[in-house]
């Protein structure tokens, strides 16, 4: 008996020791477990209900607001009941859809800059980059295993982006050449009185970060022209809506910035070469302001995940492009718009006559909101004419009540005649399609090289004035 109690007790305190023993040594959960994570888009988080299926990685400027925007309809279209906005670091959140399977299903958005997009496509962290600039040659090279990053299927622009360059709103100046803007961000006029205003105060130089597609359109636009950099004193910034408070706050200043950010500043008209044109949606959705921009989706047309291409063809859509217009982009859906007035003494004018005669054509009819550009030296439409194409098709089809009018300009390079030549056979090139398509135009020319809208001693200023703009009366 005695030696049965002894048995019993041992056997209780063997059952607390090990009891004690499980609570200080718990069991590892699968949540404890060390999880590896794939670089694959359709990579599992640590609930195997949860799958990211899209990775978004490059601009600020449109990872910010617009890409988020677009994520979150596009889930709802797939099918979830909730989304929701899930912060995870600097610049970057998930967009996460719950569907009715009980799966949660991710789109994964890190908007550090336009470069870290190329670079994450080229080590497959990515499944899309986003872009506030066009792809480099560099970039092209690095990305060649993916296909050709510059072709229709690669290259997709998202919409038109316009960098307004920004002032406090007690600020005089209206307008500055683009010359004038590259002495002001280069440090070379140093007071608002170089660059033509009554006030001695100094300026304020505000400009964003070395990863920004913004800063490198800028630079391209604006400092790179006139062999200059960026003045050492200028404050950076690694987001818009930052940079825009500041020069609000900031009677001196000026800085640059997307045109959807632009709040509490003023944003100046720019001239290139030509007249002063504010951005506004017809200028910048002609790309006829000095400094618009496209804002771009690239992809390889060789993903192997589905959602690449549907994501793409979503935000393309009508739909899409509604959200863009919403967040404040300039959307690529087709609008007849007015354009401001023009007076004929602003205008670089060789012909006057014919000048003329454009502005009679051009009486009481309205502007499309795009424009078609060409590549150098072809009559071959750019991709953005490609598929603006089908989207003026289908605008025309509806209002076949009007007269189409399709005139075409060239640039400054070769003879006058010539040039004259060449903006006719780009209208005629942009008509034949029309014909084929059903639209009868009434009216096809050429002006040629006059109402330049830039300069012609630089590529980007020679692509804007080689243009065929679509009238309707």
């Amino acid at each position: 008996m005695r030696k049965s109690l002894w048995v019993q007790v041992f056997l209780i305190m063997s059952l607390n020791l090990g009891l004690l023993s499980c609570e200080s040594n718990p069991p590892q959960s699968s949540a404890d477990l060390p999880m590896k994570v794939s670089k694959s888009a359709t990579a599992t988080t640590a609930s195997t209900s949860t799958k990211v299926i899209l990775r978004l990685h490059g601009s600020n400027t449109i990872g910010a607001n617009l890409v988020p925007t677009l994520a979150k309809a596009f889930l709802e279209q797939e099918g979830a009941t909730t989304v929701k906005l899930v912060p995870v670091a600097h610049e970057e959140v998930n967009i996460e859809g719950q569907f009715n399977d009980g799966t949660v299903r991710v789109i994964e958005i890190q908007a550090h800059g336009s470069s870290t997009g190329f670079k994450d496509l080229a080590n497959n962290q990515c499944d899309i980059g986003m872009a506030s600039r066009k792809i480099k040659d560099k970039e092209v090279q690095t990305l060649s295993a993916l296909g050709d990053m510059t072709a229709p299927d690669s290259e997709h622009v998202l919409a038109v982006d316009g960098i307004a360059v920004i002032v406090h709103p007690s600020n005089p100046v209206v307008a500055l050449e683009k010359e004038k803007l590259a002495r002001i961000f280069s440090g070379q006029f140093q007071t608002w009185e170089q660059a033509g205003s009554n006030n001695t105060d100094p300026i304020n130089v505000y400009a964003r970060d070395d990863k920004s597609g913004t800063y490198d359109t800028f630079k391209s636009l604006v400092l790179e022209p006139y062999e200059l950099k960026l003045t050492d004193t200028v404050k950076r910034f690694d987001s818009n809506a930052d940079l825009e408070k500041a020069v609000a706050a900031d009677r001196q200043g000026i800085g640059f910035t997307s045109l959807p950010y632009v709040k509490n500043t003023i944003a100046i008209g720019v001239s290139d070469g030509a007249y002063s044109i504010i951005p506004d949606k017809l200028s910048i959705g002609t790309e006829d302001y000095p400094l618009s921009r496209r804002v771009y989706l690239y992809a390889s047309p060789q993903s192997q995940n589905p959602y690449t291409q549907k994501f793409i063809d979503f935000a393309l859509s009508a739909p899409g492009q509604k959200i863009a217009s919403k967040v404040g982009f300039i959307d690529l859906n087709i609008e007849m718009l007015q354009p401001p007035r023009k007076d004929i003494g602003m205008l670089n004018v060789q012909n006057e006559a014919l000048v003329k005669e454009y502005f009679n054509t051009i009486r009481a009819a309205r502007k499309l909101s795009t424009s078609f550009r060409f590549l150098e030296n072809t009559m071959t439409l750019d991709n953005k004419g490609q598929r603006d194409i089908d989207r003026i098709i289908e605008f025309l089809q509806q209002r076949s009540q009007n007269q189409v009018l399709v005139l075409g300009f060239s640039d400054s390079n070769g003879d006058y005649e010539a040039s004259q030549l060449k903006s006719k056979q780009r209208a005629e090139s942009v008509a034949k399609t029309f014909k084929a398509r059903g639209i009868q135009p009434a009216l096809v020319t050429g002006y040629g090289e006059e109402l330049r809208i830039a300069s012609d001693d630089s590529d980007q200023g020679r692509i804007r004035n080689r243009r065929v703009e679509i009238w309707l009366k």
